[in-house]
């Protein structure tokens, strides 16, 4: 029984240890996630598009307006036809996706943060 007891008393403190690493772990992460959030005051928006490379017209921001001439500007590829654009201390933007003279919906994004639009739709992060 005292040899049982030991192991279990060992199995019990790996178990904590190993809850212990994870925790400061997953805190660790959360720490540099939200110090990167704070450090990005504007609004970034992904574009996925299969049918050649998007440009953005935007007009009307806040606090200061910004926009550009149609059919506005060229959109960055990150890869498997995902397209993105960085507004840089922007809290409110209207926009469309330009594709081959094709335009999307008017779009309005509201708040400072990260969006992805597919499918003509607003979406989660895919």
């Amino acid at each position: 029984m005292a040899k049982f007891k030991k192991l279990l008393a060992l199995v019990l403190s790996i178990c904590l240890i190993c809850a212990v690493g994870i925790v400061s772990v997953s805190a660790a992460n959360a720490d540099k996630n939200a110090d990167v959030s704070a450090a990005f005051d504007g609004i970034k928006v992904h574009y996925y598009c299969e049918d050649g490379t998007p440009t953005i017209y935007y007009w009307n921001s806040l606090p200061q307006n910004m926009e550009t001439s149609y059919p506005g500007s060229a959109m960055t590829s990150e890869g498997n036809n995902w397209y993105s654009y960085t507004f840089n201390s922007v809290t409110k933007i209207n926009m469309l996706f330009v594709v081959n003279g094709e335009q999307s919906p008017e779009l309005t994004r509201k708040s400072a943060g990260e969006y992805w639009y597919k499918g003509n739709r607003w979406c989660r992060f895919p």
